[in-house]
């Protein structure tokens, strides 16, 4: 079953700072998400994901960052695998939106 989900992204000042611009820091961060998530990786979720994250899945649930990490953590992985596909990323001021 293939999900759209649109997440959005605030990533620490470290992340873009240490990238060649603050674009790459932000196809980081959505890279370090994705491996936590496939491998529930409760450090890489923590250091990826903004404190005031809110996830939205494709059927319009949302969950605050603890609520995410924590069903990723429960059970078998929830995530097999995820292809990137043309990823983009629009900064407004601190915020980062990839999609």
């Amino acid at each position: 079953m293939t999900r759209i989900l649109t997440f959005l992204l605030a990533v620490t000042a470290s992340a873009l700072l240490a990238a060649a611009g603050p674009e790459d820091g932000v196809r980081e961060a959505g890279a370090g998400w994705r491996q936590g998530a496939i491998k529930q990786d409760k450090a890489l979720l923590e250091k990826y994901l903004a404190d005031e994250l809110v996830y939205t899945h494709g059927g319009g649930q949302t969950e605050t960052k603890a609520q995410y990490i924590a069903n990723v953590l429960k059970g078998p992985s929830h995530y097999q695998s995820m292809t990137e596909g043309d990823v983009r990323v629009r900064l407004y001021g601190k915020l980062a939106v990839l999609w």
